[in-house]
């Protein structure tokens, strides 16, 4: 077998290997049809308690969606425990989201164009996604695995920061019998050295062409 072959079937493999690496992962899910909203006039946090577990990488946030009735803002926020595991700290925020005379029926996407929203896990971690939204945004939801869902006041500000910590102690409602219509999806950023194989072995296959 010559080298350019042995270079190209390398190539093939570690192509397949990126593109399996760069696969969506959804954490949450935004399309379960609605069968109540929260009640107006009190801004929350809801934190889904279904977790997904990524690897240790830096990721692009790509969409957020989202169950939404009503007028007002919702932040779009994603969550790992802290390292007390007395409760969550922020890994990820993204900017408000405007909704205006929405119906929970509807799903309301927000897109994210490649490296505009990232984070950074440095080994592997559960990854929870969860929104606040204020009194007039009403996120959808309907029965399921459970939800910490927070209406205290001391919890619903209206602007987050990467590294702020929510308490358990601080949920109103922990484990609400509740799965809230809240979808992230992430794909991983490639290591730069597989960047650069990528180009060797697009070279390879530009040299078997030419032959």
């Amino acid at each position: 077998m010559s080298f350019k072959t042995t270079l190209l079937s390398s190539f093939v493999g570690l192509a397949f290997v990126t593109a399996s690496q760069a696969a969506l992962t959804q954490i949450g899910d935004a399309n379960l049809g609605a069968t109540g909203v929260d009640t107006a006039g009190q801004s929350r946090i809801n934190i889904e308690l279904d977790a997904v577990n990524l690897a240790a990488g830096t990721y692009n946030v790509t969409q957020f969606e989202l169950g939404v009735d009503g007028t007002g803002n919702v932040t779009p926020l994603l969550f790992v425990r802290n390292g007390a595991n007395n409760g969550y700290t922020v890994l990820w925020v993204g900017s408000d989201i405007g909704v205006t005379g929405a119906a929970a029926t509807v799903v309301t996407t927000t897109n994210y164009g490649a490296g505009a929203e990232q984070f950074t896990l440095g080994s592997a971690t559960d990854v929870y996604v969860g929104a606040w939204h204020d009194g007039g945004a009403l996120v959808a939801w309907q029965p399921g695995n459970g939800t910490d869902h927070d209406g205290g006041v001391a919890q619903t500000p209206t602007s987050f920061a990467v590294s702020d910590t929510l308490l358990d102690s601080d949920i109103s409602h922990s484990g609400i019998g509740r799965t809230y219509m809240i979808e992230a999806s992430v794909d991983v950023v490639p290591e730069p050295s597989s960047a650069v194989l990528l180009g060797l072995g697009g070279l390879a296959l530009m040299l078997r062409r030419r032959r």
